[in-house]
């Protein structure tokens, strides 16, 4: 039993490339009643490009070598594109505490079209991409924490897809192969190993890198260069940004990415401005821009104008004189019109500058 629709996250980390990161959900029933047959799950949907995918598993591994594993491997069903490049990762769900446990990760990968009209990996063999020994069958039949529950098993698949419909040319590929290394630092991110610096927020701990932090942030490449508290003894005190927000904010220094950035786009701007990450402010800014209402432009004009973001306070006082005849139709008006006079006055400037056009 398949999940139907993927989840669906897109994202441009290069010019030259998009990509799109979808999940797959594949419950197994009756897993016991299977020996050594290969089962396959339900057609699945990729994110906008026509391309459709399925698994194979095998409960007793698919190479003599390997028959004391179980095996999964992802195939394209079918596609409009002549090459797909993707790397994925295949996980246990544990239906106990819903944790993702023996997660395997696939390096990027090509999936091409051969003139018999069979999709081939890149070893020209039609197969699919993945792993032989995900985890041990008698591991799991003995299982008592929750990965086979009433004898069920679910595999959860988590891929990213390079949009572009074919790569030719070899600076796209070798975006494609820096996003790849994108994900291996975002990995080793997650793990918290090898870090060596902690920076303690009032609500928790962020272990970091000191390297990525001050290749991206001009207030941190000082406080580590000097002979600072902070230099010798590894560990940096934030008072007033939140254990969240300073863990994507690492999550970004490390790999130019932030997870829930809608959620957290305002404080992280704010905490990318205190540490001089113009880049990242850039990144919350479009965002902010993307998802502007009535509800938040006063408070995102305010946020603009504090931190000095011009291309975020110009797309909110653009929302006003496109959407709003007074600024009372605002959310937090009153705060505007009390403390912010110059911003009103900017408001009404541009309105005044629409009417004489």
């Amino acid at each position: 039993m398949d999940d139907c629709e993927p989840t669906v996250i897109s994202m441009k980390v290069y010019p030259e490339i998009e990509a799109q990161q979808f999940q797959h959900r594949w419950r197994i029933d009756d897993f016991s009643l299977l020996l050594h047959d290969m089962i396959e799950s339900d057609v699945f949907c990729g994110p906008t490009s026509g391309t459709k995918w399925y698994m194979r598993l095998f409960p007793r591994g698919d190479r003599d070598k390997d028959r004391g594993y179980v095996s999964v491997y992802l195939y394209i069903k079918e596609s409009i594109l002549e090459n797909v490049f993707c790397w994925f990762s295949v996980a246990i769900e544990n239906q106990l505490t819903h944790q993702l446990e023996h997660k395997m990760d696939c390096e990027l990968h090509a999936f091409r079209l051969s003139h018999k009209n069979l999709w081939t990996t890149e070893s020209g063999l039609v197969h699919g991409w993945g792993f032989y020994r995900l985890i041990g069958h008698t591991q799991l039949m003995h299982s008592v924490d929750g990965l086979l529950l009433n004898d069920s098993l679910i595999i959860f698949c988590q891929m990213t897809v390079i949009r572009n419909d074919v790569i030719l040319n070899a600076d796209s590929f070798t975006a494609a192969n820096q996003l790849s290394l994108l994900a291996k630092q975002e990995r080793l991110y997650e793990t918290g190993k090898h870090t060596d610096c902690i920076l303690v927020c009032p609500d928790g701990q962020v272990s970091a890198y000191r390297c990525q932090l001050a290749a991206q942030s001009r207030v941190f490449n000082s406080m580590f260069a000097n002979d600072s508290v902070e230099a010798k003894t590894g560990r940096v005190i934030i008072k007033d940004i939140s254990q969240d927000v300073m863990s994507e904010l690492c999550r970004y220094s490390r790999c130019g990415k932030v997870i829930g950035l809608k959620k957290v786009a305002d404080q992280l701007l704010m905490a990318a401005d205190k540490y001089e990450m113009e880049d990242l402010k850039e990144v919350c800014a479009a965002s902010m821009r993307r998802t502007m209402t009535k509800a938040n432009v006063c408070s995102r004009l305010i946020l603009a104008d504090r931190h000095h973001v011009p291309s975020l306070k110009n797309a909110a006082i653009q929302f006003f004189t496109a959407n709003c005849k007074s600024i009372d139709e605002l959310d937090d008006c009153q705060l505007l019109l009390k403390s912010h006079h110059q911003l009103v006055a900017e408001i009404f400037a541009a309105m005044f500058s629409l009417i004489a056009k």
